[in-house]
């Protein structure tokens, strides 16, 4: 008996974008399941960095629709993603090297208590070691972030897809 698919956590059904001169996506197609491990595959210039900028609100989309927990939704700007509870970890990405890991997933969005940081909330939450970005998993950027378990206010972290060499994107 195989188990079951996890909740549908959001569909991207037909989706579309176009730049002048370029149809970089047409009629695209994504689900993403609670509980299950997604990859985005293809080549250079396939359209994986367009359509999660679309998911995050960087970009809107310019025909489909979106669901989130199997509701419609509109996405207009990374504000309207990240209250649906979802961020973005760009492959292009410096890490403040004297900053902790925690500091780096919160840059910007640190939580508070009154006026002061809430450390320990934020500790909490980054899954924290204390340790500067440079020393925790070889000081690798996307590693360093993925590990943490919110960011920039989301609750899910959707890496955005790079390849094969990571210094070479």
């Amino acid at each position: 008996m195989s188990p079951s698919p996890g909740k549908v956590l959001f569909e991207m059904k037909g989706i579309g974008k176009t730049f002048p001169g370029v149809k970089a996506l047409e009629g695209v197609n994504l689900t993403v399941r609670e509980g299950q491990v997604h990859a985005l595959l293809g080549e250079n210039g396939a359209g994986k960095s367009t359509l999660i900028k679309i998911l995050s609100g960087a970009y809107t989309k310019d025909e489909g629709q979106i669901f989130f927990e199997g509701k419609p939704v509109e996405i207009r700007g990374p504000q309207d993603a990240q209250a649906l509870g979802i961020s973005t970890i760009y492959q292009e990405f410096n890490l403040a090297r004297n900053l902790t890991v925690a500091e780096n997933i919160f840059l910007g969005h640190l939580p508070r208590k009154g006026l002061a940081v809430d450390w320990a909330q934020v500790k909490a939450l980054a899954g924290d070691s204390g340790h500067p970005g440079r020393h925790v998993f070889g000081g690798h950027p996307h590693f360093d972030l993925i590990g943490g378990r919110t960011a920039a206010g989301g609750d899910r972290q959707i890496p955005e897809p790079q390849d094969s060499d990571p210094d070479h994107g």
